[in-house]
C-alpha cells in the first residue's frame, strides 16, 4: 500500500503575545482507497465496488455509472430529469462511434444486441406521429449493478483480446458471494410528488401538459429485492439475487390544443416499464482451480402509444438470458482462463393493429390532435419478434514476466469462437399506406375496404372532400433468420525497459459473412 505522510508546523508571533509552536499532524493518505481508477495506460477507467455503490444512481443501471465518464455518451433525450419514471435501457456512445459499435461483455461473454440497434421512427408529416418504441437498446441485457463487483471502460489503448468494436469496449464482472451466509430485503419508492424538477420556460408548458414519453410529470416508481448468500462447504459458495425496477406513467391522451372536443382534454392513459433480474451464481476454489457457474434471467417490459393517433397501443417485451461458466486454474508460471457462454436476447412488439395508415384528418378520424392537425395516425402497424442466440467460447493464457536478454516480458495469447443466430419474425402482418387521395363525388367506400374511408375531410384546403382512399398500400409479413460464425486469435506481450512500457499486440479476425482475415 502506497502511502504519504505530510506533516504541518503552525506558529503565530506576535509584538505582544509570546510564540508558540504546534505539534506536526500527520495526515496519511492511501491509492488503495480510490473507488475509480484509470488503467495503465490511462485509456481504461475501471468503477469499482465502493464506486458502484457510492452512485447516485437513481434506477441501478450500468448506463448510470458510466455516462460520468468523459468518453461516453448517453443518447439525448433517453433520459432525463424530464421523463423521471423511465427505466427503459439506455443506449450509449463511446468516443463519439454509433450506439452500436460498442462491444459490452458480462463475465467476458458478449451481450451485444445485433439486431436492429437502431429501428426507425415513422413520421407523418404535420401530424408528427411518432411510434417511439421500434429499436432496440445496443444493449441487449439490462443488469442491475447491485449484481456487479466492477466496471471497466475502455475507450483507447485497447488490448488486442478485445474486438468487433469501433467505440469502446464496456466490462461488467459479477461479484462473487460473501463467504459469511446473509442477505437483505429493501424495497424502496419515488414520485413526481417526491420529486423537484427544473424546468426551462420554453420547455414548461409542453411538460405539465405531456403527451409524449419524452416528458413524464406523473409518475410513480418502484424499486425492490432480495438478496441471500454464503458459502455452503469450505471450497463452496452461493449467491441468489432477485430485484424489481417498476414504474407507472401517467400520459394525457389529448394534445393542449384539441379543440374537437374540449370535454376530452383531461383524459389519460397509463403507460408501465418493468425490469427484473433474477440471478444465481456459484463459486468453487481450490488451491489452482475456481470455477463459477451463473445464470441471469432479465426481462424488460414496456407500454407504448403513438402520438396524437387512433389504435396506438403497443407492448414491448425484451431482455434474454445470459448462462456463463467461468474456468480459471493457475499453473506454475501461468493463468489460464477459460469461459462458456449461452446468450439469448430479445425485443418483441404486440400491438392492437394490423395497419399503419395515415388519413387526412376527418370527421370520422379525427385523432387526438387539434383540428388545425391535417393528418391521423391509424395504427401501430402489427407484431414483431427479433430474437438473438449466441454461443461463445474464448480463452486466455497469461504468463508471468520472463527476462529476455534483459528486458521484462509478460507474453499473454487467446483464441474466441463465436456463433450467433438471429430471426426478424413479422407474426402479424401489416399494411402501410400515406397520402390519401380524393374519392369522387357521389362515390362510396366498398363494405369492408380499409383503404377507403367515408367522412367530411377537415384537413386545410381539402375541405370539400367528402370521402379518401389509397390508391396503393405495402404489405409487411415475412421472416428472415441469419446465421453468422467467427474465430479470433490474438497475441500480446507487455515490454518494460527502465521505465518505458510497450504493449505490443496482434489480433486476428475470421467470419463467414465477410470472408477476409
Amino acid at each position: 500500500m502506497n502511502k504519504a505522510t505530510l506533516a504541518f508546523v503552525f506558529a503565530s508571533s506576535c509584538a505582544f503575545c509570546d510564540s508558540a509552536q504546534l505539534e506536526a499532524v500527520n495526515i496519511i493518505g492511501s491509492s488503495e482507497q480510490s473507488i475509480a481508477s484509470n488503467g495503465e495506460f490511462l485509456g481504461s477507467t475501471r468503477y469499482d465496488k465502493d464506486a458502484i455503490d457510492a452512485s447516485l444512481s437513481k434506477d441501478g443501471t450500468i448506463s448510470d455509472i458510466i455516462k460520468k465518464n468523459p468518453n461516453a455518451r448517453v443518447s439525448r433525450g433517453e433520459r432525463t430529469s424530464k421523463n423521471g419514471g423511465e427505466i427503459a435501457p439506455q443506449n450509449i456512445s463511446i468516443n463519439g462511434a454509433e450506439v452500436y459499435q460498442n462491444n459490452f461483455t458480462l463475465d467476458g461473454i458478449n451481450i451485444n444486441n445485433d439486431i436492429n440497434p437502431l429501428g426507425g421512427i415513422l413520421s407523418t408529416g404535420s401530424a408528427a406521429n411518432i411510434t417511439p418504441f421500434l429499436s432496440n437498446p445496443s444493449l441487449g441485457l439490462s443488469v442491475n449493478t447491485d449484481l456487479l463487483e466492477n466496471i471497466e471502460v475502455i475507450d483507447s489503448f485497447v488490448s488486442a483480446k478485445y474486438g468487433g468494436f469501433q467505440g469502446g469496449v464496456i466490462n461488467a464482472k459479477t461479484r462473487d458471494p460473501k463467504r459469511e451466509f446473509g442477505g437483505k430485503i429493501y424495497f424502496g419508492y419515488t414520485s413526481d410528488k417526491l420529486t423537484k424538477v427544473h424546468i426551462d420556460d420554453i420547455e414548461q408548458e409542453s411538460y405539465d401538459y405531456a403527451t409524449t414519453s419524452s416528458y413524464q410529470p406523473e409518475f410513480k416508481k418502484y424499486k425492490s429485492g432480495v438478496t441471500l448468500e454464503g458459502y455452503v462447504s469450505e471450497n463452496f459458495g452461493l449467491m441468489f439475487d432477485y430485484n424489481r425496477l417498476y414504474s407507472t406513467i401517467l400520459q394525457r391522451k389529448y394534445s393542449q390544443d384539441y379543440d374537437i372536443d374540449v370535454n376530452k382534454k383531461d383524459e389519460k392513459r397509463n403507460m408501465h416499464r418493468i425490469n427484473e433480474n433474477y440471478f444465481l451464481k456459484g463459486v468453487y476454489t481450490n488451491d489452482r482451480l475456481k470455477l463459477t457457474p451463473s445464470i441471469l434471467y432479465a426481462p424488460y417490459s414496456a407500454t407504448y402509444y403513438s402520438i396524437g393517433g387512433e389504435n396506438a397501443k403497443a407492448e414491448v417485451k425484451g431482455g434474454g438470458v445470459n448462462l456463463n461458466l467461468g474456468v480459471d486454474y493457475e499453473f506454475n508460471s501461468a493463468l489460464f482462463k477459460q469461459n462458456f457462454g449461452l446468450n439469448t436476447t430479445s425485443m418483441d412488439r404486440q400491438t392492437d393493429s394490423d395497419k399503419m395508415l395515415v388519413w387526412w384528418k376527418s370527421k370520422t378520424m379525427q385523432g387526438y390532435t387539434p383540428s388545425k392537425t391535417t393528418t391521423v395516425l391509424d395504427g401501430v402497424g402489427g407484431d414483431i419478434e427479433q430474437n438473438q442466440k449466441s454461443f461463445l467460447y474464448n480463452s486466455s493464457i497469461d504468463f508471468e514476466d520472463v527476462d529476455i536478454f534483459g528486458i521484462s516480458n509478460r507474453f499473454s495469447l487467446g483464441a474466441q469462437l463465436e456463433k450467433i443466430n438471429a430471426k426478424y419474425d413479422i407474426t402479424k402482418p401489416y399494411v402501410s399506406a400515406n397520402s390519401a387521395i380524393r374519392l369522387g363525388d357521389g362515390k362510396t367506400c366498398a363494405a369492408g375496404d380499409i383503404f377507403c374511408l367515408e367522412g367530411d375531410v377537415v384537413a386545410k384546403g381539402k375541405e370539400t372532400w367528402k370521402a379518401q382512399y389509397f390508391n396503393k398500400h405495402y404489405k409487411y409479413d415475412g421472416k428472415i433468420e441469419f446465421d453468422y460464425n467467427q474465430a479470433s486469435f490474438w497475441l500480446e506481450d507487455r515490454i518494460k525497459i527502465s521505465n518505458l512500457t510497450l504493449k505490443p499486440g496482434v489480433r486476428l479476425d475470421k467470419n463467414d459473412y465477410m470472408g477476409g482475415v
